[in-house]
């Protein structure tokens, strides 16, 4: 069974450090100010949770007006799922938590700069692709040489449109 924590402090940077590192190989760290969730699986046969993902994401100010300014969407800065759990719905469960917990805010569309191996992930998931990319001269793990930029605009329903 899957269970999904939000944390905050130091000691949510170094499991954010582990994961990253046990995914990658590398070590990144969370943005200052950003949100991260921790996802876990409860192992039956043991009777233990084992921790299996980690993402983080900055929420859009809703006060910010302007479009153009960088607090004005939703941004998904890293989102991991360690390689034995991949495949098997756990990234889909987690960015489907945290889209829920951006939208509650305030409807914006979300970016993502993808690592070109997740990009058929976030397609999946209803991501566009905005034909940018960036070839990362310096990235430490290949997976992220280079980035790809997407967006998921948000899903307008008719009664949010009536604001009921």
């Amino acid at each position: 069974m899957l269970s999904l924590v939000k944390a905050k402090g130091n000691k949510s940077n170094h499991l954010f450090r582990q994961v990253a590192r046990d995914t990658t190989g590398e070590t990144y760290n969370p943005p200052e100010e950003s949100e991260v969730v921790f996802a876990y699986e409860y192992i039956l046969e043991t009777g233990k949770k084992v921790l299996i993902g980690a993402a983080s994401y900055t929420i859009a100010l809703p006060t910010q007006t302007d479009p153009n300014e960088e607090n004005y969407n939703h941004f998904l800065s890293f989102l991991f799922i360690k390689g034995h759990w991949q495949g098997l719905g756990y990234g889909k469960w987690l960015l489907n938590f945290i889209e829920s917990d951006m939208m509650k805010t305030v409807r914006r569309p979300i970016h993502v700069e993808s690592a070109i191996g997740s990009v058929e992930f976030f397609i999946k998931q209803g991501y566009t692709y905005s034909g940018r990319y960036t070839d990362c001269v310096c990235s430490g793990s290949p997976l992220f040489k280079t980035l790809c930029y997407m967006t998921k605009e948000p899903i307008i329903t008719f009664c949010n449109n009536l604001n009921i």
